[in-house]
């Protein structure tokens, strides 16, 4: 009898052991490595996973900014930017994963909304460390890229030969920037040269998404065949 009372006693202390570790608060943020930085692909996860526990202990939410990686501590904050469309955003790592393979980090299903990626699924990004205060004023200020005129920009991200990174582009007087995308290789046809792209339009933080051709004939420039909105 003794005997069992003893293991009774152990088995009700290993349960409220599990209970208060389930039961820990969220981690506080935590200072991000400046030169942190990561490439690749980012994926969100929802309604499958949303009330559950997360790594850390707390419940998840897919309507909080928080995300899933697989080293960094949690608590950390890193600022993710969408390279398709331009738009960022900062994230709190609450979570571990993605476990599949060439996915860098997993974001809430409200941040896939912010990012403009939740149809998509995934979508390729950088991860940058979201610098305190401190870290700001103590880091060397980097130079904005430099953005042209859209017909500039675009005859620049058009010539580019294969993938080509992000062209940012501005109109200052009309208030509107954002980036243009190759989305194919120059194809020749009735003696032009055409080429696909995306064009991101960001006006008062919110972005618009057009896909478009453009043509040309020779060394002149680059001439929209047509172009039409697919998100805002």
């Amino acid at each position: 009898m003794a005997t069992r009372a003893g293991l009774l006693l152990a088995l009700l202390l290993l349960s409220a052991c599990g209970s208060q570790v389930a039961r820990l608060p969220p981690t506080g943020p935590v200072p991000a490595d400046p030169d942190f930085e990561q490439v690749g692909t980012a994926s969100w996860y929802g309604p499958g996973f949303h009330g559950k526990l997360t790594a850390n202990g707390e419940r998840y939410d897919m309507d909080a900014m928080t995300a899933a990686h697989r080293t960094l501590p949690f608590g950390t904050r890193v600022e993710v930017t969408n390279l398709s469309n331009g738009r960022s955003a900062t994230f709190r790592i609450n979570d571990r994963g993605p476990f599949i393979r060439g996915r860098i980090i997993d974001l809430s299903r409200r941040g896939a909304e912010v990012l403009g990626f939740r149809g998509a699924g995934v979508t390729k990004v950088r991860v940058q460390a979201a610098l305190t205060t401190p870290q700001r004023a103590a880091a060397p200020a980097q130079p904005r890229p430099r953005a042209t005129p859209y017909k500039a920009s675009l005859s620049r991200a058009l010539n580019a030969s294969g993938s080509a990174a992000p062209t940012p582009w501005e109109d200052p007087d009309a208030g509107v920037h954002g980036v243009i995308v190759p989305l194919t290789t120059p194809v020749q046809r009735n003696g032009l040269v055409c080429r696909n792209y995306r064009r991101t339009a960001i006006r008062d933080e919110v972005a618009t998404t057009y896909v478009g051709r453009a043509c040309r004939d020779g060394r002149k420039e680059w001439e929209i065949t047509r172009e039409r909105r697919v998100s805002s």
